[in-house]
C-alpha cells in the first residue's frame, strides 16, 4: 500500500458529501488525509475539485501547482487539470 492509497469507501463519501454540497465536511476528511501525508496526489486533487466547485478556481489552481511541483510537472492528469483551470478562469 502507497502512501497514497485512499480507500474507495473513503473517495465515496467525500464524493457523496461533495455532490451534496457540502464542502465543509468533505474537507475535514481530506485534511484528515493530508494530515497523514500532505504529498498524497489524491488528497490534492480532492482539495482543487472541492475548491473549484465552490467556484473559487484560484484556490484550486493552487493546489494543482503544488501538485504539480511535487511530479516535476511529468503528471499528466494534473496537467491536463491545471490546463482546463486556466480555460476556466479565461472564460469567467
Amino acid at each position: 500500500m502507497t502512501q497514497d492509497y485512499v480507500p474507495d469507501m473513503v473517495i465515496e463519501q467525500i464524493e457523496t458529501l461533495k455532490d451534496a454540497e457540502k464542502y465543509e465536511d468533505a474537507m475535514k476528511i481530506v485534511n484528515r488525509l493530508l494530515q497523514k501525508n500532505p504529498l498524497n496526489q489524491t488528497a490534492l486533487l480532492q482539495v482543487a475539485d472541492i475548491q473549484y466547485r465552490q467556484g473559487d478556481i484560484g484556490k484550486a489552481s493552487k493546489a494543482i501547482d503544488f501538485l504539480n511541483s511535487q511530479a516535476e510537472n511529468k503528471d499528466p492528469m494534473g496537467l491536463y487539470i491545471k490546463g482546463v483551470f486556466e480555460m476556466e478562469k479565461n472564460n469567467r
